[in-house]
């Protein structure tokens, strides 16, 4: 069952009086504190350098791409599961976050720490997924917010099929603060359509294999929302998607960067990254 849906989005750009408020000050002090940090604090999820963002326009590939040869599945296998035991032992992996972090962050530390109890559990390894969710611009209009995308960890239940045809109804999503056990993926998308104010018996993202193929088609009048399904090592989506897309780098490797690891441990979470 979904946990109360306010646990975190609420909360990412607009600071609260009542967090400000220190008593010493009189109100007008406070006041004007609230405003400045209101000004300064940093747009949720926008925080890109050079990379096209929900303000921006169609960017031109790098030379040789076409939409139809970007395949962020390129040497990769996702691992299939296939017992209720293994599944829940992965999700429960992943711990409580802070109230204020970001989706990319903790999906980037669950996912590794997930991987990494599962190689020493099952000595082998575990490549799961992550889902990227974009709204379109005409969805977030009409539902007047400017958060635009959030992802989530994923699992294949059965045969995940290839990056151009990925098998949605074998795919689990793992949001371990959206939810308390793993989801279909129609479930997760109406849950975060219908947050954002629009209540839906059924929501279907289109799935779409590549930035560019969203950024072309976000103004879509017929679609709420866009989805990518990427192997686990892609971190802060629409900056690594464009560093492929744009600039014409490799595919992101295909292992962990502590570095990275270690930033989204810190801003998503209280203390180390757990060591299996």
């Amino acid at each position: 069952m979904p946990i109360a849906q306010h646990s975190e989005f609420a909360l990412m750009d607009k600071p609260s009086l009542k967090r400000l408020f220190i008593p010493a000050l009189s109100l007008k002090i406070a006041l004007i504190a609230l405003v400045l940090a209101t000004m300064t604090a940093p747009k949720a999820l926008a925080q890109t350098t050079g990379v096209p963002t929900e303000t921006g326009g169609l960017f031109p590939l790098a030379p040789g791409l076409t939409e139809e040869s970007i395949d962020y599945w390129k040497d990769y296998s996702p691992t299939m599961i296939t017992t209720d035991k293994e599944l829940n032992s992965i999700f429960k992996t992943m711990k409580g976050a802070k109230m204020h972090s970001q989706c990319f962050n903790r999906a980037h530390v669950w996912t590794y720490e997930a991987s990494q109890k599962y190689k020493r559990d099952h000595q082998r390894e575990l490549r799961l997924m992550k889902v990227f969710m974009f709204y379109s611009t005409p969805f977030m209009a009409k539902n007047k917010f400017d958060w635009w995308f959030h992802v989530a960890p994923a699992v294949f239940v059965g045969d995940p099929g290839t990056a151009a045809h990925p098998n949605t109804d074998n795919l689990l999503i793992l949001d371990r603060l959206a939810y308390r056990q793993p989801v279909n993926l129609w479930d997760w998308v109406r849950y975060f359509v219908s947050m954002q104010g629009t209540t839906v018996q059924h929501a279907e993202c289109k799935i779409v294999h590549s930035y560019h193929e969203f950024v072309r088609e976000r103004d879509s009048q017929t679609e709420d929302c866009f989805q990518i399904i990427v192997p686990m090592y892609y971190h802060y989506g629409p900056d690594d998607f464009a560093q492929v897309e744009r600039y014409g780098k490799p595919y992101k490797d295909l292992k962990w960067s502590m570095d990275e690891l270690d930033r989204a441990q810190s801003e998503a979470f209280i203390g180390s990254l757990r060591d299996y």
